[in-house]
């Protein structure tokens, strides 16, 4: 919790070169910022005289080091397309802490036969985007801190007029140490072809009729060619 001041007390004698030992273990809260340096001091005291009172407190001091494990995930509205209608590419980047994340960005990057259309953003980015109908990375960042369960969210809808199998890229990093380095990159595969229609299936009674369409057919030549 809060600074403050842990106190025990042994009652009776404590023997000659004996002694007594308290150990404190303090969290420290995720917002503390890297470099921030936390100071214990402690002191004995007792009732009895003591001869040198100068070597009754010790301080002590730490040097907080923060780091922020970010996962990043990256999904598509559709992993198989059609030519030139439109993929929303959608990437999370969630902060598994310990520390807040400071300036968490996120870049999904097209590939070259992907052609930019627009993007959203979760609440307080800066983005930077290619020109619609160009490729490109869109890449966004979120100035302070993101704190530990948060989660920053990019959609970038885009499409492509090249048939075959394309590889989205996406990418998340912060300058606050990550521990997991891992999970910052993801992709999606996405096929892009033409719109085939499907041919109707026909009923049983419908093949019945096609075959007796087909049957008064043949007659026909038949009788034409005798």
């Amino acid at each position: 919790g809060a600074n403050g001041t842990v106190s025990c007390t042994w009652a009776g004698a404590t023997a000659s070169a004996a002694s007594r030992s308290v150990t404190v273990v303090a969290g420290v809260p995720a917002a503390t910022a890297s470099g921030t340096v936390l100071t214990a001091t402690a002191t004995g005291s007792s009732s009895t005289t003591d001869p040198t009172p100068g070597n009754n407190t010790a301080t002590t001091t730490t040097t907080v080091e923060t780091n922020a494990n970010l996962a990043l995930t990256l999904t598509a509205s559709a992993t198989q397309a059609v030519i030139n209608v439109p993929v929303t590419f959608t990437a999370v980047s969630q902060n598994l802490g310990p520390s807040d994340a400071q300036d968490v960005n996120v870049t999904i990057t097209l590939s070259p036969d992907f052609r930019y259309s627009g993007h959203t953003a979760s609440a307080g980015a800066t983005c930077t985007a290619p020109q619609v109908g160009l490729s490109g990375a869109i890449s966004c960042t979120w100035t302070g801190a993101t704190a530990v369960g948060a989660s920053r969210t990019l959609d970038v809808t885009a499409y492509s007029f090249t048939p075959g199998t394309s590889s989205i890229q996406a990418s998340t990093s912060s300058p606050t140490a990550d521990p997991v380095t891992a999970n910052n990159l993801s992709s999606q595969a996405v096929v892009v072809g033409s719109l085939v229609e499907n041919i109707p299936a026909l009923s049983q009674y419908g093949l019945v009729l096609l075959g007796l369409l087909l049957g008064l057919i043949g007659m026909v030549v038949v009788r034409r060619e005798s």
